[in-house]
C-alpha cells in the first residue's frame, strides 16, 4: 500500500538542497578539499562554499512573500483602519465597488493582522491612541539588510531606508537603545574620536542589554588594541590582504 501523503510534504527542490548540503559537509568531514567536492559532485565551487559556510545545520529558506488579491486594497484599508473603521464586512462592501473579488475572511485576516500588531483585543472597534497603521504584512528587511541601515551614514540613507530604520526604532524601545548606541559607537570610529570611548562603555553597559554588555566586555579585554586603532594612523590591513592572497 502506497505511504499516505502528508499534508505539508517538502517541496522536492527543498528535499535536494538538503541532500546536497548533507553530501558536502559528509565529503568536507573526510577531508575532502572544496574543489575535489565541487568535481565529485557536479557543483559550482562556490556553491560548495556557500553550503560550508552555512554550517551543519542547513538554515530555513527565505521564501519570497505571497502575493495577496488583497495587496492593491491595503493602502486604502490602512486609511479606514486609522478613521475608526473595524468591521469587516463594512470594509468588504466597500472594497468591491473598487474591483475586489475576494471573501471576508482576507479582509477578517487583514484586521486581525492590524490589532495583534497594535496590542488591541481581539474584534475591538474602538479605535485607540495607537500609531497609524500601515501594511502589517509588509516584512522588515534582512538581518544583513537590518544592520547596513543602521552602520550607514544616516545623511547616505534613501527616502525608503530611512523608513524602514524608523520601523526599526518603534518596534521596542530596547532596539531602538541598541540602534542609538551602535550608531554612536560607528560615529566615533569614523570620527577616530577616541575620547569619546569611556563615555559610551559606560553608556553601553548601563543600557542593561545583554549583546552590547557582552560587546563592552570584550573592548575591555582589548582596549589597549582599541585605543591604538583609534589613535594611531598605522594598519596591517595590507599586510593581511597579502598574506591571504598568498594562501589563496
Amino acid at each position: 500500500m502506497a505511504a499516505p501523503v502528508t499534508e505539508h510534504a517538502e517541496p522536492a527542490a527543498d528535499q535536494r538542497r538538503r541532500a546536497r548540503h548533507a553530501a558536502i559537509h559528509e565529503l568536507h568531514q573526510r577531508g575532502w578539499s572544496q574543489r575535489a567536492i565541487a568535481q565529485h559532485l557536479q557543483l559550482e565551487y562556490k556553491t560548495v562554499r556557500t553550503y560550508l559556510r552555512m554550517g551543519e545545520v542547513l538554515p530555513p529558506r527565505q521564501r519570497p512573500a505571497r502575493r495577496s488579491q488583497l495587496d492593491p486594497f491595503k493602502p486604502y484599508l490602512a486609511d479606514r483602519w486609522n478613521a475608526g473603521c473595524r468591521n469587516a464586512m463594512q470594509l468588504l462592501r466597500a472594497l468591491q465597488p473598487k474591483g475586489f473579488s475576494g471573501k471576508r475572511s482576507m479582509v477578517r485576516a487583514f484586521l486581525t493582522q492590524r490589532r495583534n500588531t497594535q496590542g488591541l483585543p481581539p474584534r475591538s472597534r474602538s479605535p485607540l491612541p495607537n500609531p497609524s497603521a500601515t501594511d502589517p504584512t509588509a516584512r522588515l528587511p534582512r538581518p544583513r539588510q537590518r544592520t547596513w541601515l543602521v552602520i550607514k551614514r544616516t545623511e547616505k540613507l534613501s527616502d525608503d531606508e530611512g523608513v524602514l530604520l524608523t520601523r526599526l526604532v518603534d518596534v521596542h524601545p530596547d532596539i531602538a537603545t541598541a540602534i542609538a548606541l551602535t550608531q554612536e559607537f560607528t560615529a566615533m570610529l569614523r570620527e577616530r574620536a577616541v575620547e569619546r570611548l569611556d563615555d559610551w562603555m559606560k553608556k553601553a553597559d548601563a543600557s542593561g542589554l545583554r549583546p552590547l554588555r557582552a560587546f563592552v566586555a570584550g573592548l575591555t579585554q582589548d582596549e589597549a588594541a582599541i585605543r591604538a586603532a583609534l589613535t594611531l594612523g598605522w594598519s596591517q590591513g595590507a599586510v593581511e590582504g597579502t598574506i591571504n592572497r598568498l594562501k589563496w
